[in-house]
């Protein structure tokens, strides 16, 4: 299967996550978080760890860019997760 490394479709993943990472955060935010908010940023990150694994792509500033914004809001993503899981680890102890 070849994927396509179009800088639209590039854009077009780094959308879903970012839609993924704020829905995360609201859904916190709300009282209400929910994992499934996060599978759009997940999915995102799977569909462009090409630009990783490929040093051509990943040696041009754009693709680089992207990989990095997208780790970023991956990460983000994980942060409302870990906050809910934090007062159960504390009292746990």
């Amino acid at each position: 299967m070849q994927l396509s490394r179009s800088k639209t479709t590039v854009v077009s993943y780094l959308v879903l996550a970012l839609f993924g990472t704020v829905a995360s955060w609201l859904s916190w935010f709300n009282q209400d978080f929910r994992l499934e908010y996060a599978v759009p940023a997940i999915f995102a990150t799977l569909m462009l760890f090409w630009i990783r694994n490929n040093p051509s792509y990943y040696a041009q500033p754009f693709y680089r860019n992207a990989w990095r914004f997208n780790t970023v809001l991956l990460w983000l993503t994980a942060v409302p997760g870990l906050l809910l899981m934090l007062p159960k680890l504390v009292g746990g102890f």
